[in-house]
């Protein structure tokens, strides 16, 4: 069977040993406590996973998914991987399941065996056969690292080590006594079992005064002890069951730590240790990816015989990805005595368990002739004592079969956000402008999208501080109003035959649309869309609701006769759409270009 964790191991004493280059002297002008320091480093160590029916995989995996956040430098763990077993292919198949979990770590992986590993004859014959050696020693960094292998010789009373382990122990001791630090790493505690204290002995001499930190696993809980001057540290699980320890002042609980080696304000080296219990460090993706998008606002398919048209069915999902419980409430926002009203419930409290998911339905009604505004929820949620994001998010109360998506349309620029303002009135109003003489024609072109997703990054490139318009027709059989929905980066106006239809600007936020009111005239209506762009990409979506099927979508108006008049004049840095006297005409007829005195509005964007 392969091992890619092993491959680590055996290329670390070549490809860990490597300095990192330091920083060049003119990069940053920082005081010298805070430039970088090519010697300093950090490594992660892993507990104990296994030792009993309570061990968990997902304590394991969350302090994977934390140390890769930290990015030290190599990990160590030390001891007990698998629980062991009697017969070899079952101790294989818990080595598979084994590195199925340590493959996620992102830096190189060593460890050495614990009782649990090596405690069977199945177990220690798998160690020989696909591990290699018990015991080794490696440099990294002018930093010695020493790890030992208590299982070696076992009985009673106790195990031992072996004398050509405890003879190799000593000549890398006395190879590189001058190294920066040493570290020390076994399964269990040598220095507090009788069975050792020989060939202990013997290892803490050769130790003897330079700076030197012991670390070992085993005991299911974490204490520190402090030994002629250099602390020991019994490491607790990483998954394992949860013990306390012989020592005084132990703490049981699930935890890995992290170990930085660096200069202090006296210019010694020292090893800082900090241990950190699994869920204490927030992952991004919990707090954006998987913690605030995952929570899912819906409108429920399906409407009962005889359900009056003036009601909607609300579905809020909350899942929980933790590894432990997740207590949400649901409020909504926004309702109003003339408007949409909660029909079921106000408030709704309840607990989400580790990855299941929580669906709640309410209903809610409204008055015949009162479609907007649109109310929201307000989900809460709470993990660990932690609050998550709060997830504001409108209402979908018109269900998302009755829209369309706008596919065709007619789109002019790239224009500046400098406007003149009476160029902005003749687009809203329909108003022609003064002075039409030596007036150019504005070039349109036809855009067509599938998708109902228009990208200006496609149609103009990426163009900052830009201004464009994007124009459709509707084709309605009577006079009523619609909801539209539109997303847009970075924002957008609406004008509906020549009037504003929104008062605050159409943005895209993080998956929501904004809704409009789209009042029809019975046959054709011109809308208009003016988009800005601040920087980066640029797009626009807008879909109408047809829920009754009779409307129809246009890039111009069909059917219309060609009219003649003065010329329509506009600025090089907008663009005008007029409508003549209530008749709407295609856009090809109307738009034409001249140069006039530029306005700035306050925000940048024409007002």
């Amino acid at each position: 069977m392969k091992h890619p964790f092993l491959v680590s191991l055996l290329l670390l004493a070549c490809s860990i040993s490597v300095n990192a280059q330091a920083v060049e002297d003119d990069a940053l002008l920082l005081p010298d406590r805070v430039r970088s320091n090519p010697d300093k480093f950090t490594f992660a160590i892993l507990g104990d996973r296994t030792g009993s029916d309570r061990q968990s995989w997902h304590i394991f995996d969350r302090s994977v998914e934390e140390i890769n956040l930290s990015r030290p430098d190599f990990v160590i763990m030390v001891g007990d991987m698998i629980d062991g077993h009697d017969y070899p292919e079952e101790v294989a198949a818990q080595w598979e399941e084994f590195q199925s979990h340590v493959d996620r770590l992102e830096a190189p992986f060593m460890f050495l065996p614990g009782n649990h590993d090596v405690g069977t004859p199945a177990g220690a014959e798998y160690w020989k056969k696909n591990l290699g050696r018990r015991y080794t020693v490696f440099l990294h960094r002018r930093t010695l690292f020493l790890l030992l292998n208590t299982e070696e010789i076992q009985g009673e009373p106790g195990n031992r080590f072996g004398h050509e382990q405890v003879e190799f122990a000593l000549r890398a001791l006395d190879q590189h006594a001058d190294v920066r630090h040493t570290f020390v790493f076994m399964h269990q505690p040598a220095w507090a079992l009788p069975s050792f204290a020989v060939e202990w002995e013997r290892i803490e001499k050769a130790l003897g005064d330079r700076p030197y930190t012991v670390f070992c696993g085993h005991l299911h809980s974490l204490s520190v002890e402090e030994r002629n001057g250099h602390r020991y540290y019994s490491l607790g699980p990483s998954g394992a069951r949860v013990d306390n320890s012989p020592f005084d002042e132990s703490a049981p609980f699930h935890h890995y730590t992290l170990v930085t080696l660096d200069a202090g304000a006296d210019g010694r080296d020292s090893a800082h240790v900090s241990v950190r219990q699994p869920g204490a460090v927030w992952r991004p993706a919990e707090l954006t990816g998987r913690a605030a998008p995952s929570v899912r606002v819906a409108a429920r398919p399906g409407r009962r015989p005889g359900h009056p048209r003036n009601q909607s069915v609300v579905g809020v999902s909350v899942p929980n990805p933790f590894g432990e419980k997740l207590d949400a409430t649901v409020h909504f926002s926004g309702l109003l005595p003339d408007g949409w009203q909660l029909a079921s419930g106000d408030t709704t409290r309840f607990t989400v368990q580790p990855g299941e998911t929580v669906d709640r339905e309410f209903r809610f009604t409204r008055p015949r002739d009162r479609l907007l505004p649109l109310p929201y929820a307000v989900i809460q949620r709470e993990y660990r004592g932690n609050l998550l994001p709060t997830v504001r998010q409108v209402l979908p109360l018109v269900p998302d079969s009755v829209f369309r998506p706008v596919t065709e349309w007619h789109v002019a620029g790239v224009f500046s956000p400098d406007a003149d303002s009476a160029t902005v009135i003749a687009l809203t109003t329909g108003r022609p402008l003064e002075g039409s003489s030596n007036a150019s024609r504005v070039d349109w072109r036809t855009a067509s999208v599938a998708d109902g997703l228009l990208s200006f990054d496609r149609l103009f490139g990426l163009r900052d501080s830009s201004v464009a318009y994007a124009t459709c027709a509707v084709f309605s059989p009577r006079e009523h109003t619609t909801l539209a929905r539109i997303r847009a980066n970075d924002r957008a106006d609406l004008f509906i035959n020549g009037a504003r239809a929104n008062e605050q600007p159409f943005r895209l936020t993080s998956g929501d649309s904004d809704y409009a009111l789209v009042p029809l005239r019975a046959g054709w209506n011109l809308l208009v869309v003016r988009v800005g762009n601040l920087t980066g990409r640029w797009a626009l979506s807008m879909q109408i609701a047809n829920p009754e099927a009779d409307l129809r979508l246009a890039a111009e108006t069909q059917g219309c006769r060609k009219f003649s008049t003065a010329l329509l004049t506009t600025s090089p840095y907008a663009c005008i759409l007029m409508v003549h006297e209530g008749a709407h005409f295609s856009p090809h007829h109307l738009l034409y270009l001249r140069k006039i005195r530029p306005m700035r509005s306050a925000g940048g964007f024409p007002v």
